[in-house]
């Protein structure tokens, strides 16, 4: 015989012509669609019930329930069917990234100099005037010298590095040049300007490794296109030596920008092979002291010691100014940027390291790493790790906090069948 379902009703006892069905179902994984503070989960859930079986001449009608979790409130359908969903959410800690102070050093004031970080944010570089080089290959958990120049001090100061960590630049001032080819593990002397002590001052390197541009101050400025084998001598300003300070270039090498201190601002859209003058800031020298591209090349950002920061989203066809402090003049030092120019840093000698979200239209001074001379900041692709140095200072890096979602959560549904009768 037949079981009908009527307008049922929910029981929670039992009854004369009646009983209550309870049905147990594990759900394998949950989808987490949506996570705000620190634990509201919306979730959906579909349960389908089994197929009818025959039992002593009763069949049992399946049924359908879906079921809709949301900030745990629970909607069911049909209406007459009650539920009781139980999840349990992941912890999850909501708070904004914190600095750290990273000794790789030991615990002492340092003349922290060049940066230089991966990609991934695995493999970063750090290099003290008159000291050593540190590197990190798991995020800055550890830290472990590497030694261009063998076991000896040097000033160290360009750094740079692929977006894999696989090659590595490094820099001293009055003295030479080196290359990595595994990730920091062995080094090699380059000779862009000769079998010659330069003091190099700034390198830079496509994301592959392929393409680097290093400059000497005073001096001349290089390019090569073979991973640092080989260099050819720029002139964008004609061939005379020149106090060339700030440079950088863009994922695939193509666009490059070199500053002078005391002159003026060039850029190369052709790996460096021509150069055009660009003109934040008019028709006048200026004393260029950092330069930063983005991963395609469309947005620029310079600034001058003891003036103002600039920036272009057309590829320096025109520029505007930007003004974290107001508007006023400083002596912008070390910059950076992420891949999309989303995420800005701009330093301060004997100041303030600052911070933009949203590509420079807004500003934060970040307070804990404190005031100093900011001499070198670097940011990873993805713009949620920050590594930034201060002269006479400590080295400090911002990294995002971790939020780990479980593989799979499991659910606990208890359905209340609805009041049948049975009918002869």
């Amino acid at each position: 015989m037949p079981i009908l379902l009527p307008n049922p009703t929910v029981l929670n006892g039992t009854g004369s012509g009646a009983f209550e069905l309870e049905a147990s179902f594990i759900a394998a994984s949950l989808v987490i669609s949506d996570v705000e503070q620190p634990a509201n989960i919306a979730a959906s859930l579909s349960i389908n019930a089994p197929a009818p079986t025959v039992t002593e001449s009763v069949t049992y009608i399946p049924m359908s329930v879906s079921l809709i979790a949301s900030n745990y409130f629970i909607y069911s359908t049909p209406s007459s069917l009650a539920a009781t969903l139980s999840v349990n959410a992941p912890t999850i800690n909501t708070n904004a990234p914190e600095w750290e102070e990273h000794i790789p050093a030991g615990d002492t004031y340092k003349n922290w100099d060049g940066t230089a970080i991966s990609d991934n944010s695995d493999y970063m570089l750090a290099g003290v005037l008159g000291g050593r080089i540190y590197l990190t290959s798991d995020s800055g958990s550890n830290w472990a010298e590497t030694q261009p120049l063998g076991n000896s001090n040097a000033n160290w100061r360009p750094l740079c590095m692929s977006a894999d960590g696989k090659y590595m630049t490094a820099g001293v001032q009055g003295g030479r040049l080196y290359r990595s080819d595994d990730y920091g593990a062995n080094w090699s002397e380059i000779q862009p300007a000769g079998d010659v002590n330069k003091t190099w001052w700034q390198a830079y390197m496509s994301r592959t490794g392929q393409y680097q541009i290093v400059q000497v101050y005073p001096g001349r400025l290089y390019t090569s296109s073979d991973y640092g084998a080989n260099w050819t001598e720029r002139q964008p300003d004609g061939a005379a030596d020149k106090d060339w300070f700030c440079c950088g270039i863009s994922h695939d090498g193509s666009t490059m920008l070199s500053g002078i201190i005391n002159g003026r601002l060039w850029l190369s859209t052709n790996y460096g092979v021509t150069w055009t003058e660009t003109q934040p800031a008019g028709a006048a020298d200026k004393s260029w002291r950092m330069t930063e591209i983005n991963s395609d090349g469309s947005i620029l950002f310079v600034g001058v010691l003891n003036g103002r920061l600039y920036r272009s989203e057309n590829s320096g066809s025109t520029w505007s100014e930007v003004q974290p402090l107001g508007d006023v003049n400083t002596d912008w030092n070390g910059a950076s940027m992420s891949g999309d120019g989303s995420i800005m840093l701009a330093g301060e000698n004997s100041g303030y390291l600052l911070s933009s979200v949203d590509g420079g239209e807004n500003w934060t001074i970040e307070t804990e790493p404190g005031t100093g001379d900011y001499y070198a900041t670097s940011v990873n692709e993805a713009g949620n790790f920050w590594l930034v140095s201060r002269y006479q200072g400590r080295l400090w890096l911002n990294r995002p906090t971790d939020i780990v979602f479980p593989s799979s959560q499991d659910l606990t549904l208890t359905i209340n069948a609805p009041t049948v009768d049975i009918v002869p």
